[in-house]
Parts: C-alpha cells; structure tokens; sequence
C-alpha cells in the first residue's frame, strides 16, 4: 500500500478514537438503534412467490436502509459527517417511500420494475409531499 494510504488509515484510526471517546453516549444510542433494526426483521415474515411487490419493496428498503445506518456509523466515528448524514438522508427517504407505497403504486413499480413516470409526468419523487402524506412533515420545516 501507499504511503498516501497508510497516512489515511491512520488518521481515520485516530479519529475514530478520538470520536467515540468523546462522544460515548452517541454511539451507545447509535448501537441500541442497530439492534432494534434488526430486531425489526423478526416482525417482517417470511417472503416468497405468494407475498405482493408490496412486501418485497419493504423488506428491499429495510434491508437497505440497515446497511446504510450501518456505514453511516463507521463514516461517523471516522468523522466523515457529511458522507454519514447522505447516507442517513437516503434512510429518511426510504422511510417516506414505504410509508407511502401502499397508497401509491408508482413508488414500486418505479424501484421494483424501473418503471420512471410518474402521473404528473416527473420521473423523480418529491419527498416532502411523500412526508407530508404520512404526517411527518416536520422533518421538511426547515427547507
């Protein structure tokens, strides 16, 4: 490996340590919120041919969104904020998008199918409407 490598590996080490001995109380939140992720595939059941596009795309955004929780918290204890929080950003919005895919069947044939349009003609979604549908609007009060 490059000396250039070596010096980013251990300056991501040193930052780690540095991070999570300031902050123990986050990371001990941040684990506790892991293990009740992935409590949480317990309740989803078992999927097969029988289960609707529906459940699939649910257990496809669950288990996405638990690996990126998972990355976000080692970009975080590297102090790598801003990459931690896109990933976080991302979970935020397959939060929106299952909240929404059962009333909205574009959401799904869109990941699922690659199926882009949507009624109003747009290809992409519009998150704060998507929030707003499920009442979680104050996470958009801001912007």
């Amino acid at each position: 490996m490059s000396d250039i490598i070596q010096d980013i590996i251990k300056a991501e080490r040193k930052a780690t340590d540095i991070t999570v001995k300031n902050h123990p109380e986050v990371f001990e939140l941040i684990t506790t919120m892991l293990n009740l992720y992935i409590n949480g595939f317990n309740l989803t059941g078992k999927l097969d041919d029988q289960n609707s596009d529906t459940d699939w795309f649910r257990l496809f955004s669950i288990t996405r969104s638990f690996h990126a929780l998972r990355c976000s918290v080692e970009l975080m204890e590297k102090a790598y904020s801003v990459q931690a929080m896109s990933l976080i950003r991302m979970v935020t919005e397959a939060y929106f998008l299952c909240g929404n895919c059962e009333n909205d069947k574009t959401i799904i044939d869109a990941v699922l199918h690659n199926i882009l349009n949507r009624p109003d003609g747009s290809t992409r979604f519009n998150y704060k409407e998507l929030a707003i549908n499920m009442d979680a609007s104050v996470m958009y009060e801001k912007d």
